[in-house]
């Protein structure tokens, strides 16, 4: 059985972290390159939503999971359930979410650049809940886990539903690696947030103007 490798956890967070920061620029762009705001350039190289979609998914469910056969077993109950939390997730999205995706295609620079975006958080988030992380058996009555599976009931509200989940997610494991994936996916479905939301008061006069971009009654 492996043990807890603080360095690598550590390092891949750090990696998050810059990857993050690194997407700053993004909030200035005038538009996206992804969904409806894609402008086809017949120098890249695309694939389609539903191949762009399981390739770039597949490694956050797969990692975890090969990560979880090779550890032979779980020591609580708590580790178990919040592993097959993250996993059940990335099922969803890998083999139904990805096979259903009518959407525009994908660059494969983009597909790529997601597939070891992924494969890097898979590790992270599996190997700490594996290996760096011990829950009493107590755990599933703990506040702390009960508050994440409470937001079970916003998932329906898109961006801020996913955001809301992992930060549940995060709260649930009270480790850094899910803090630190859950802030990632705030600020990245964020900005998505921001340049659809900008995109229908440019094309839609009618569209209201109170309506606010992610959380409700705030932004």
């Amino acid at each position: 059985m492996s043990e807890c490798n603080l360095y690598t956890v550590y390092v891949l967070i750090f990696f998050l972290v810059v990857f993050t920061i690194s997407r700053i620029r993004d909030c200035w762009k005038p538009q996206l390159q992804y969904g409806k705001f894609l402008i086809r350039d017949e120098s890249v190289t695309y694939v389609s939503a539903k191949i762009g979609w399981f390739l770039m998914e597949l490694p956050s469910f797969l990692v975890p999971v090969l990560l979880l056969y090779r550890s032979g077993s779980l020591d609580s109950m708590g580790s178990k359930l919040l592993s097959f939390m993250f996993c059940a997730h990335y099922f969803h999205r890998t083999f139904i979410y990805a096979v259903r995706n009518n959407g525009s295609p994908k660059a494969l620079r983009v597909v790529l650049a997601g597939c070891l975006f992924c494969a890097l958080n898979g590790y992270l988030q599996g190997h700490s809940m594996i290996y760096c992380t011990h829950y009493d058996d107590n755990w599933t009555t703990d506040f702390r886990f009960i508050s994440g599976g409470l937001f079970e009931y916003v998932t329906a509200a898109n961006y801020f539903g996913e955001i809301v989940e992992w930060f549940g997610y995060a709260i649930a494991t009270s480790t850094l690696p899910a803090f630190t994936f859950a802030t990632y996916s705030a600020y990245y479905l964020g900005i998505q947030a921001w340049n659809h939301h900008r995109y229908y008061l440019e094309k839609f006069e009618d569209y209201p103007k109170s309506r606010k971009v992610l959380i409700p009654l705030i932004f």
